[in-house]
């Protein structure tokens, strides 16, 4: 179960590196290329997080603790809390596809959480 305590200190940036994770970890693994990838995106679109590893240290815990039921409730309610605006949300779902491009396999389970997470960024 997911509280709003477990939002408690994350940021706008926590949560975004929380999506890159569920589409990184979609098959299972995440692949060197998907995570360099990762760190790019990252660091290019939130230059005020000083210490990338830190971040990812925080929301990788987070996210291994968490079924998958319990990572898309914790998705909407983040959602819920941020508020963000169609241009957001299509910078968002832009990086998100790159993203699963990046290791030049595209896997139907990751096709599945990256259609699903649009959706939900589009609710």
């Amino acid at each position: 179960m997911v509280s709003d305590k477990d939002l408690q200190g994350w940021t706008v940036a926590h949560f975004i590196l929380f999506l890159y994770l569920k589409v990184g970890y979609a098959d299972y693994k995440l692949e060197f290329e998907e995570l360099q990838v990762l760190e790019q995106q990252f660091t290019k679109a939130h230059p005020e997080i000083a210490d990338f590893n830190e971040v990812f240290e925080v929301v990788d815990e987070k996210f291994q603790n968490l079924n998958d039921a319990e990572a898309e409730e914790f998705i909407q309610m983040f959602l819920k809390q941020l508020n963000l605006n169609i241009a957001e949300k299509n910078r968002i779902k832009s990086e998100i596809r790159e993203l699963i491009a990046a290791d030049n396999q595209v896997t139907i389970s990751e096709k599945d959480v990256v259609a699903r997470i649009e959706t939900l960024l589009s609710a």
